[in-house]
């Protein structure tokens, strides 16, 4: 049924967990998976003001950013090798800019049939402040979604 799934990953272990749940999916003929991680064109900055809370993005320079890319890259290749060892084919993928953004537009242009993605569980504040990828993707996209809550 899902012959490409499109795996969310973040770097966390968190985020890893939902590999055990597409792996599996995808075993069998005419399947495949794409790691996707998204490296942010900016990193915010939490600022504490007595009584306000702000948060100032910084814009990394190109070398940074290149960094980013290719530690990014690295990552996910190391990820596809596991799998790879158990006959999935993988492809990798680091797409720059809102991981949220990023992996709708990627699955909309791809012919993804299946997202995989693990929530942190954040909620309060932290989900105030850092926002939820996982809800952006569920409101914006309209691909079936495999989630989970790591352990």
């Amino acid at each position: 049924m899902f012959r490409k799934i499109l795996v969310c990953l973040d770097g966390s272990s968190l985020s890893e967990q939902i590999l055990q749940y597409a792996s599996e999916e995808a075993l069998g003929p005419d399947k495949d998976i794409v790691l996707l991680r998204a490296v942010p064109l900016s990193h915010s900055t939490t600022i504490a003001v007595p009584g306000v809370i702000s948060s100032v993005p910084p814009s990394p320079g190109p070398q940074q950013l290149a960094a980013e890319e290719t530690e990014a890259k690295e990552y996910l290749d190391a990820k596809a090798e596991s799998l790879k060892k158990i006959g999935i084919k993988v492809e990798c993928v680091v797409a720059v800019g809102n991981a949220g953004d990023e992996i709708v537009n990627y699955a909309d242009k791809n012919k993804v049939d299946l997202i995989a993605i693990a929530t942190h569980g954040r909620s309060g504040i932290k989900r105030m402040l850092f926002g939820s990828v996982t809800e952006h993707v569920i409101k914006n996209s309209k691909l079936p979604i495999l989630l989970i809550k790591p352990k």
